[in-house]
């Protein structure tokens, strides 16, 4: 159960790194979009990353304490 766990919480990290990258991609592909964020909601730059990564971090931690 435990590396299951541990390769889900991987898993989920992984999805948030090439979610990022591709977001990212996208705001700097359209130069409206990334100025919008600029200026109105600079956090959204590491949306995918943060909404992704945490819970797959939260899961590497709650591995290692069953």
């Amino acid at each position: 159960m435990i590396i299951i766990c541990f390769i889900l919480g991987l898993m989920l990290i992984a999805l948030g790194v090439v979610a990022e990258i591709a977001w990212l991609g996208f705001l700097f592909g359209s130069v409206v979009g990334v100025v919008l964020v600029l200026i109105f909601a600079p956090v959204l730059f590491l949306a995918p990353f943060l909404f992704l990564a945490t819970p797959g971090i939260a899961m590497l931690g709650g591995c290692n304490s069953k």
